[in-house]
């Protein structure tokens, strides 16, 4: 991040303001050619008892799925429009043969369908397995689960102890997560979880332990949560070539979207979205994470960073849509930046979710990609780092006048960054 003006701080530049005066032009792009998404691969079915589970590789452009059946010999159906690459079609009948394809869709429209599978729903006889993976992280009064789906399940059993109690059920989701609410913060609570179905449950899992603590921020990002967040509505100008729009951030099935298209918007002829804290709610040395999906394209930058308008601190993890394989870390202290390291991740980040955080303390600033520290900062009398606390924001903008930076950007169709959570952990 190398500038940002923001009304709601007042920060002024007079050179800046310089500079915009003397920018002239208008008028309007032209009408863009929109790119369909690439046809969805590696289509998989896996039969259940009643239902078929069904994952395949996402595509990038895509903004959801069109998921298709069809009986042997007949027509392919829309049945349902999932925005992650896996769905489970239920209530089917065991014994039955059923035919599937899917399609990517996106604001362009709908890519070819995918090779076909076929599978056949059948009772299982026997409980299902025992679910795998499964982790808590602690919030404030709460804790949250999250294991790996069983193949026949058809709900989970949630057990919980403390420590030195017996287990008993707390919920039963059909769903791969849970949030256990209500609790005692410093507290420390044991779980396991068993799969069901109607031949019964599956041993339990390996137990895990969590303790939730006042001050930790677990924000899922299933909604829009006004009593801690805010959708800008408003331009940074300088570097920023849009407007904020609040309409421009979606939520749906646990995914926060921001969108980047050619609306015009605070006098700019690009709109997007940008998602922070609301000023009253800042934060100091501790962990900062989110699980994000970058857009991809040259131009475009998706954020996740920490920022105090005056003095002007800052932490960021930006990832340059020009290259999605790599990340960039940065840090700014009193208005000085210019401390950019660029990291190679190893995948594309804008196929699929991965996790980004931050440790940020008195004497260093360090940075996490999928738990696995990727760079260290320590401060010295020679190096000075952020010392106020700041806000919690992520956004998703095209460029002006950073070609050298962030590459050219051409507006060709609307461009998504995705986020599925954000957690805060306080020193």
């Amino acid at each position: 991040m190398r500038l940002r003006i923001s009304l709601n701080n007042a920060l002024i530049i007079p050179a800046l303001v310089g500079v915009l005066l003397s920018c002239g032009g208008g008028g309007s792009d032209p009408a863009p050619t929109a790119s369909l998404p690439a046809t969805p691969t590696a289509l998989a079915a896996t039969a259940g008892n009643q239902q078929v589970a069904l994952t395949w590789n996402a595509s990038s452009d895509a903004t959801s799925y069109h998921v298709k059946r069809a009986d042997v010999g007949g027509a392919f159906a829309l049945i349902a429009s999932p925005t992650a690459p896996a769905y489970t079609n239920a209530g089917l009948t065991n014994g039955t043969t059923y035919r599937y394809v899917v399609s990517a869709v996106n604001d362009a429209g709908e890519s070819a369908d995918s090779v076909e599978v076929s599978c056949q729903p059948v009772a299982s006889a026997t409980a299902p397995a025992t679910p795998t993976g499964l982790a808590a992280s602690a919030g404030d009064q709460l804790v949250v689960l999250t294991w790996n789906a069983s193949p026949t399940a058809t709900s989970y059993h949630v057990n919980r102890a403390l420590v030195g109690g017996a287990f008993s059920t707390v919920a039963s989701p059909t769903t791969t997560t849970f949030t256990d609410s209500g609790l005692t913060d410093g507290t420390s609570y044991r779980y396991t979880v068993s799969a069901v179905n109607a031949n019964g449950a599956s041993t339990e899992t390996a137990e895990v332990t969590c303790q939730p603590a006042a001050g930790i921020l677990w924000e899922p990002l299933d909604t829009f949560n006004t009593s801690l967040w805010l959708k800008s509505d408003w331009t940074n100008n300088g570097q920023f070539n849009c407007g904020w729009q609040p309409d421009h951030i979606s939520f749906t099935g646990g995914v926060m979207t921001i969108k980047l298209d050619n609306t015009p918007s605070h006098g700019k002829s690009y709109a997007s979205g940008e998602y922070r804290t609301l000023d009253s709610h800042t934060y100091s040395y501790g962990t900062f994470e989110t699980s994000m999906q970058a857009a991809k394209g040259s131009g475009i930058v998706s954020s996740f960073f920490t920022y105090l308008g005056a003095p002007w601190d800052e932490i960021d993890v930006e990832i340059l849509g020009k290259n999605t394989n790599q990340v960039q870390f940065n840090y700014f202290v009193n208005g000085a930046g210019g401390h950019e390291k660029v990291i190679d991740l190893g995948f594309d980040a804008s196929a699929g979710f991965h996790t980004y955080a931050f440790d940020w303390a008195s004497d260093h600033i360090s940075w996490y990609v999928d738990g696995q520290l990727k760079w260290t900062v320590t401060a010295s009398a020679s190096v000075i780092l952020p010392s106020h606390p700041m806000q919690i924001m992520m956004n998703l903008w095209p460029g002006i006048g950073v070609d050298g930076w962030l590459g050219a950007f051409t507006y060709s169709a609307p461009l998504y960054a995705n986020y599925d959570h954000i957690k805060y952990t306080p020193k």
